[in-house]
């Protein structure tokens, strides 16, 4: 099975406790080539301390520091998708499923309570297969798209030819993102976007909007209809991955 590193973005920590929890990185990623080890996650400290970075991480926030919680705020009300752990001497109150609190004294105290949350996490949240669908009528554009999101092993993608067919997917499975192109034969993807919103299973899926028009008003009819990016063909390989990570997907 593959085995995954995961960037620990830490905020407001000292150097004594970065130190310590750079030592459990090294711990995690020694067991991955232990013979009988069913572990593939390993992790280690982000080095790039760019906001835009954590959405390829997990976040460790130190909950004593009032100045790393509101740093940690700020990543989060760009994309609640990160998962956060907040450590902390008293209780602290997390606001969403993907934030965790562990209590308790110094942080070489938590180190192996925090290494097995961060596995939990790391499964339930990254490692975890992530869904795709792609829906466009030219079997080139399916094409190109299907190269680039194959560079990403951990996200299962479908196609689709025409936007009822999509439609359709979208009643019985959940999908985490879809690209969906504009100008199609018969529905639309303006349309087709508003009717895959009023889906249950749909409800918290990106909508991708694909297409070769770039006004104002083409811009401001896509969010009308509920589509959460907009994006001028044709696209890039480093479009879709910054799509892709920004929104949590990979």
């Amino acid at each position: 099975m593959e085995h995954i590193i995961l960037k620990l973005k830490l905020i407001g920590f000292s150097a004594a406790e970065t130190t310590a929890l750079a030592s459990m990185c090294k711990l995690s990623q020694a067991r991955l080539h232990i013979s009988g080890n069913h572990s593939m996650v390993g992790y280690q400290i982000a080095e790039n301390d760019a906001a835009s970075e954590a959405a390829n991480s997990i976040l460790i926030v130190n909950a004593n520091e009032p100045e790393a919680v509101a740093r940690a705020q700020d990543i989060l009300s760009v994309t609640n998708k990160i998962p956060t752990i907040f450590i902390g001497k008293t209780e602290i109150a997390t606001t969403s499923d993907r934030q965790f609190a562990l209590q308790g004294g110094s942080i070489g105290s938590l180190l192996k309570t925090l290494l097995g949350l961060l596995d939990r996490l790391a499964e339930r949240y990254i490692v975890s297969k992530k869904t795709c669908l792609v829906v466009d009528d030219s079997a080139l554009a399916r094409t190109q798209m299907q190269i680039i999101l194959s560079e990403h092993r951990r996200l299962d993608t479908e196609f689709a030819e025409d936007a009822e067919a999509a439609i359709m997917l979208t009643k019985s499975k959940t999908f985490d993102i879809i690209f969906l192109d504009v100008m199609m034969p018969g529905m639309d993807g303006y349309q087709a976007c508003k009717l895959i919103k009023t889906e249950p299973l749909a409800k918290n899926t990106v909508v991708v909007m694909l297409t070769s028009k770039n006004s104002p008003f083409d811009r401001l009819h896509g969010a009308s209809v509920g589509c959460n990016k907009y994006l001028t063909k044709p696209v890039t390989a480093d479009q879709i991955q910054e799509v892709l990570q920004n929104y949590g997907i990979i």
